[in-house]
């Protein structure tokens, strides 16, 4: 089956929001001294960034709404090509000023092609 760029945008919304919620509450210190959880965060935002690579494949028109899908695909293939983990405040940061920006994004494009596909035709 093949998947389109609207089942890749959502599969990023939905990851952003559960990064978003898996963190919710945390400090960085609780971030830091979780041995999981950035080596989870790093899996997701590079999950995100194939989402948003494979999106924007499909349907390049898609880069109008989302000003900072360059940085998330660019990080995200980084996360992918090392073997270590990155740096906790260069992961923390990215989460906290990247990831909600890509989610509002992300939820306008859906929200606007949503819009466009309930529209009926005007007759003439």
């Amino acid at each position: 089956m093949t998947r389109t760029s609207l089942q890749y945008i959502t599969d990023v919304k939905e990851y952003c929001d559960f990064i978003l919620s898996s963190l919710a509450g945390k400090s960085y210190e609780d971030f830091t001294l979780n041995e999981i959880l950035i080596p989870a965060m790093e899996r997701v935002i590079t999950i995100i960034s194939i989402a948003l690579n494979n999106a924007l494949e499909r349907d390049t028109d898609l880069t109008v709404g989302m000003k900072n899908t360059g940085r998330a695909i660019l990080y995200g293939n980084h996360l992918l090509k090392t073997t270590y983990s990155e740096d906790p405040n260069v992961l923390w940061d990215f989460i906290h000023k990247e990831i909600p920006i890509i989610k509002s994004e992300v939820a306008k494009i859906l929200h606007n092609k949503d819009i466009l596909h309930c529209q009926t035709p005007t007759p003439t």
